[in-house]
């Protein structure tokens, strides 16, 4: 299991801010009065213990052995580490946090691939719609690379624009295409969503990346967003952008994400399906810590699942 680095980020004050130590500090305010009643010995002692601890969120998404969330998790099945050691689950449960997506597609048109587009087109409107029925209060933007233009939906945009722009999705002739510029625009977009529960969901294709923009400056802006990075990539020709394959094989599994990679583009369908019921199986799994513990690498483990993934969303 993969120690997951702890620097992070959580709710304060309304906005993502970088995790110092998290905590929840009790602190009880007495004085001495006249004829004031006294505290029985065993409760003081059982909120002095109680004032010692804190307790920690994080969001895990659980997969079985064929790539499916599993959804009836209850805290006795989850055990956590910090720094080594053991820490006691308290709570687990679906999150019902709205998820905030950025659908990030590349829709050039490979040599002889033109049914590549329009498989891509259908695919992205299923996704959306399953992932809308069962997080209705979320929202999903979406960012277009056709060669060097990136056309944008953002969050506030009514449903009926997005699944007009989806509709719209045609092969572009040109063979370049910025999907590294568009990450990191999708993770700039995801810091400055409303909810803390973010993905960006990428789509890219056999296509060259022209941008001037960075491997590195992407991932800094996914990082700081907070967001999990999910994509599937469509490799007809097995030709590939090396930036970009570094940059996706770097986020997917940094952020609590999975990169898949299909030869054809007809399973797209139904592995985006099964992408959006996976974002919004997530399981909110709450431990108690000191409240003095430093921060420390956290390893989740499961006693039912093939696979765990940590998402950097920490409270």
């Amino acid at each position: 299991m993969r120690a997951t680095d702890t620097r992070r980020f959580r709710r304060g004050g309304g906005r993502l801010r970088s995790s110092a130590p998290v905590g929840l500090y009790v602190a009880l305010f007495g004085g001495l009065f006249a004829g004031a009643l006294l505290v029985p010995a065993a409760l003081a002692t059982d909120l002095q213990a109680q004032s010692q601890e804190a307790d920690r969120s994080i969001l895990l998404t659980v997969l079985d052995r064929q790539g499916a969330a599993i959804r009836d998790l209850t805290a006795a099945d989850f055990a956590v580490t910090e720094g080594g050691e053991a820490r006691t689950v308290i709570r687990a449960a679906l999150s019902t946090e709205p998820l905030y997506v950025v659908i990030v597609v590349d829709t050039t048109q490979p040599p002889g691939q033109v049914r590549q587009v329009l498989d891509v087109r259908d695919a992205l409107s299923s996704f959306v719609a399953t992932l809308r029925n069962a997080n209705p209060d979320g929202g999903v933007a979406l960012i277009v690379s056709a060669g060097s233009a990136l056309a944008t939906t953002g969050f506030t945009a009514a449903p009926d624009e997005l699944d007009r722009m989806l509709g719209q999705l045609a092969p572009a002739v040109q063979v370049e295409s910025s999907v590294i510029e568009a990450i990191r625009n999708a993770g700039r977009m995801l810091g400055g969503a409303p909810g803390l529960r973010r993905a960006i969901v990428s789509v890219d294709l056999d296509s060259v990346d022209p941008t001037g923009v960075t491997a590195e400056e992407a991932a800094t802006a996914v990082e700081r967003s907070g967001a999990a990075v999910w994509a599937v990539s469509i490799r007809v020709s097995g030709r590939a952008s090396p930036r970009r394959e570094s940059l996706l094989n770097y986020l997917t599994p940094r952020t609590g994400g999975q990169r898949e990679t299909l030869i054809l583009s007809r399973p797209l369908e139904d592995r985006l399906r099964r992408m959006a019921r996976t974002l919004t199986s997530q399981y909110v799994v709450t431990y108690r810590r000191p409240a003095d513990a430093a921060n420390a690498a956290i390893v989740p483990s499961v006693r039912r699942g093939a696979r765990i993934l940590m998402s950097p969303w920490i409270r």
